[in-house]
């Protein structure tokens, strides 16, 4: 009897050994096939990313299809019922994973570029613009898949930073940080670009008159920078015309009229608006837009059907389109024209008149490209991105449609009149200087305590802290780079690199002020209200190396204008455009509940 039941025993042993055996080959199989499918693909993005850089765009639109076909490829072998269970097991388990994960990302990325597969190839020259004749369809499809796409990676790259990756094979490792860092890198490119690719659809479908500022961003103004060198557009059917150029010398004898601007909007910058330079020291574009329109009827008698502004930040993609210029004996390009608008055409041309034709010229030369159809897609794309800036393209129109295109697009520049738990920062320069390039902004926002006052109040303390810093040099740069027109009117000393700017912040909808300080002293800082929102400007004076720290407690809404609209948004910070990227932190906060 025993030994019947030892021979049960070891054939039952046997059996599991051999299921063991057998089960250990499938899960093996499995893992072959699954890392087979993910070294296919990294293969292939390699080659994908070569194809993109040369701007191959037919060849690079097979690839996206292709990519797409081997990212489900490696889902499926990542979601096999074997590899699951596996998933748990130790030593692969965590490999198992890890792939999984990046597979549902690299997914999610593919799903969403493959309708570019179709566009793509419209995309050459030839296609999109044909004797200066553009296809706008396929413009607004490229935004349309752009933002799509940009949307996916977002998503994506959560995914992918979830992955715990202490442990793992360093391949995996190596895969991870590599796929992370080309997101990163389309991101920026994305971010950078479609702005302009978003407003080009806009500008070219609608037949009309438009001007296109330059923003100067050295020279701080609440839009972004001072407006200098423009161009006069006329669109029609794809079609456009350049009119007329100039520079601000053109406009700064036209006096401003402000006629469309609130009352609030006259209270406070109503004094300001003496001359073109100080026209936009509001945040808010439209109000802007209204008052260049305004500006341009007086001195032509014609009727603008839209505004356009850009600072430093954009040029470089509109010359990675248009090509190389020629700009009195200096070749201006992509890769050089942040420092060519910002430092080096101060030190060539020391005037400011000889300064403002050279700039003045460049707006010009672009624009006359764009208009003959030397605007070459390919090149945008193979240029990639040209370093960080916060500059962005800013449009209006007196056009009830066009203007809600330019809203749906994320175009506005406006100041939000929308309750919510958000704040705008921007700078004015009052210097007259061109240091606000060497200028950082960092911004803590904080929301508090509900209720503060009664348990009635339906409200919540807030702080937001505003730290400027001064990065210039002390020496070296063109001298009307780092001039104090300020001190200089008063024969006042100054340091070299110095800067004066005003700290526009602007408070959320119907939030009240608590206490200004600034550098632990406290101060008087709020100006009025713009667009329903608290307005504090407060004004400082830096030297290299010195910073500033402003800071505003104040209680703000926690419901809309019903009772029932609890705002559940968490706090955001909008800045105006510039050249260095600024930054902020806005720690997440609990909902207050309604009373």
């Amino acid at each position: 009897m025993r030994s019947t039941r030892a021979v049960g025993v070891v054939t039952i042993a046997v059996a599991l050994v051999a299921l063991l055996v057998i089960a250990g080959s499938v899960v093996s199989f499995r893992v072959s096939t699954l890392a087979g499918a993910f070294a296919t693909f990294v293969s292939y993005a390699s080659v994908t990313k070569q194809h993109a850089a040369n701007a191959d765009l037919d060849v690079l639109a097979k690839d996206v299809e292709h990519l797409d076909d081997l990212a489900h490829d490696m889902l499926n072998a990542a979601t096999d019922p074997v590899i699951s269970a596996a998933s748990g097991a130790p030593f692969i388990g965590d490999y198992l994973a890890a792939t999984r994960t990046l597979a549902a990302a690299t997914v999610q990325i593919s799903t969403a570029a493959r309708p570019l597969a179709e566009l793509l190839p419209e995309l050459d020259t030839a296609s999109v613009s044909s004797g200066g004749h553009y296809n706008v369809d396929a413009l607004r499809r490229l935004d349309t898949r752009l933002t799509d796409l940009n949307s996916a990676i977002g998503v994506a790259s959560t995914q992918i930073d979830s992955v715990d990756t202490t442990g793992l094979d360093s391949r995996v490792v190596s895969a991870i940080d590599s796929l992370t860092s080309a997101l990163g890198g389309v991101q920026q490119f994305i971010s950078s670009s479609q702005p302009l690719l978003a407003m080009l659809p806009i500008l070219l479908g609608t037949d009309g008159t438009w001007f296109v500022g330059l923003q100067n961003l050295a020279e701080a103004r609440g839009t972004g920078g001072l407006l200098g060198a423009f161009s006069v557009l006329s669109t029609k059917g794809g079609t456009v015309t350049q009119t007329a150029s100039g520079s601000d010398l053109d406009l700064i004898p036209v006096p401003i009229s402000t006629a469309g601007l609130s009352s609030d909007y006259l209270d406070i910058w109503g004094d300001q608006l003496t001359e073109w330079r100080s026209l936009n020291s509001s945040a808010d574009f439209p109000d802007t837009g209204r008052m260049v329109s305004n500006v341009w009827k007086t001195k032509t008698g014609t009727e603008l059907d839209g505004v356009v502004s850009f600072g430093q930040g954009t040029v470089p993609y509109l010359l990675a389109a248009t090509g190389p210029i020629d700009v009195d004996g200096t070749t201006v390009d992509a890769s050089n024209v942040i420092q060519f608008l910002t430092l080096d055409v101060y030190a060539k041309y020391p005037d400011f008149t000889d300064k403002n034709a050279i700039v003045g010229h460049l707006v010009q030369q672009i624009f006359a490209r764009l208009q003959s159809g030397q605007f070459d897609f390919q090149s945008l794309f193979a240029g990639g991105s040209f370093g960080a800036t916060h500059d962005r393209v800013q449009l209006w129109s007196p056009h009830a449609e066009v203007e809600s295109e330019i809203t749906a697009a994320g175009l506005d520049g406006a100041l939000s009149s929308a309750y919510g738990p958000d704040v705008y920062v921007a700078l004015n320069n009052s210097a007259g200087s061109k240091i606000d390039q060497f200028i950082d902004v960092a911004v803590d926002y904080e929301l508090g305590t509900c209720n503060p006052t009664d348990e009635w109040s339906e409200e919540r303390e807030a702080k937001v802290t505003v730290t400027v810093t001064n990065n210039a040099p002390t020496s070296g740069l063109p001298e009307y780079v780092d001039i104090r027109a300020d001190r200089e009117e008063t024969g006042a000393p100054y340091v070299r690199g110095s800067n004066a700017d005003v700290i526009s912040v602007y408070g959320p909808v119907g939030s009240y002020e608590n206490e200004t300080t600034l550098d632990g002293e406290t101060i008087g800082g709020y100006v009025g209200d713009e667009n329903d929102r608290p307005l504090y400007a407060v004004n400082v004076d830096l030297d290299p190396g010195q910073s500033s720290t402003l800071v505003i407690d104040w209680n703000e809404p926690t419901i809309g204008d019903d009772i029932t609209d609890v705002l559940s948004a968490q706090p955001s910070v909008q800045f105006a455009p510039s050249i260095r990227p600024w930054s902020a932190t806005t720690p997440a906060a609990p909902v207050c509940p309604a009373s």
